[in-house]
């Protein structure tokens, strides 16, 4: 839900405020973006290293590591089998949905096919863990 708002926050409220601040800004905010990611990183690297040993080692024997999960996602043929059709239609929806209509159209039109699925989006929030919850596990809603 959070990605889906940022990507709606990045359309048209963008494109208003263009004409005004103008497009300098913008890298002040990139700036802005990476120096709260460094002071995150520092934040999490300090509490990590307070964490007892004990407590770690009980959430690693739960579930993989970052690493270790995205290395059984991209292993997984149904990843693979899917990974084409996502990025030519997800890719081919961004680039034409901007062709022809200008910096303003293509900007209130993704605003709208981004407001637009902010609904979907909540609604699996909710629904899939009900679904995997009933014994739904990921090969079942895939297939």
């Amino acid at each position: 839900m959070n990605g889906s708002l940022r990507t709606l926050a990045s359309t048209l409220p963008v494109q208003w405020m263009l004409p005004v601040l103008g497009w300098r800004w913008r890298w002040r905010c990139v700036a802005v973006t990476g120096w709260l990611s460094l002071v995150s990183a520092g934040v999490w690297w300090l509490v990590s290293r307070d964490a007892p040993a004990a407590a770690v080692a009980n959430t690693e024997a739960e579930a993989p590591g970052h690493a270790d999960s995205q290395r059984l996602v991209h292993a997984h043929p149904a990843f693979w089998h899917m990974a084409p059709l996502g990025l030519f239609v997800y890719g081919g929806s961004i680039h034409g949905g901007g062709l022809g209509v200008g910096a303003t159209g293509a900007a209130q039109g993704f605003f709208v096919a981004n407001l637009s699925m902010l609904p979907a989006v909540a609604a699996s929030d909710v629904v899939m863990p009900r679904l995997i919850r009933a014994g739904w596990a990921g090969e079942r809603l895939s297939a």
